[in-house]
């Protein structure tokens, strides 16, 4: 037997009976996306109850995918289970928080009744980082101008 490559697991996956049953149909299913099909493979693979052992690296060369993705499938299926592997709850901005009532008054308020302190227009990155000093917190001009365009205010005058 091949030397293992690759540290041991520091997590061990061990799918249920329905988990696999859910993996399986997944997998035979033509319309799944094939980003929660690899998801799925990975599980699989890892899965304790049906292969001794297999390190990350291991997965990631047979599955051919990086060991990157491998660790981001395991470290989100140990956050959520198998809901992970589903595309609606498998993306980059799951993790945001949605801006507080009371932030997104205070944009719209700034923008509509304060002026800049050099006596210029707003911008967005004005405006984030006149609020960024008022609430201690970083707000992003991204943020900022998604707040004014849901509401239909313009900066532009």
């Amino acid at each position: 037997m091949a030397k293992r490559v690759g540290r041991k697991k520091v997590t061990q996956i061990i799918l249920t009976d329905e988990e696999i049953e859910q993996i399986n149909a997944i997998l035979n299913d033509p319309d799944a996306a094939k980003n929660t099909k690899q998801r799925c493979r990975i599980l699989l693979a890892l899965d304790e109850s049906q292969n001794e052992g297999m390190t990350y690296a291991e997965c990631a060369e047979e599955l051919h995918c990086s060991r990157c993705t491998v660790t981001m499938v395991v470290r989100r299926f140990i956050e959520g289970r198998l809901d992970v592997v589903a595309p609606h709850r498998w993306n980059s901005h799951s993790g945001m928080q949605p801006m507080p009532e009371d932030l997104v008054q205070l944009i719209i308020e700034t923008a509509r009744n304060e002026t800049p302190s050099d006596g210029g227009r707003w911008t967005f990155v004005k405006l984030a980082d006149y609020l960024t000093n008022i609430k201690g917190r970083p707000i992003s001009r991204t943020s900022v101008g998604n707040v004014l365009n849901q509401n239909g205010i313009s900066l532009k005058k």
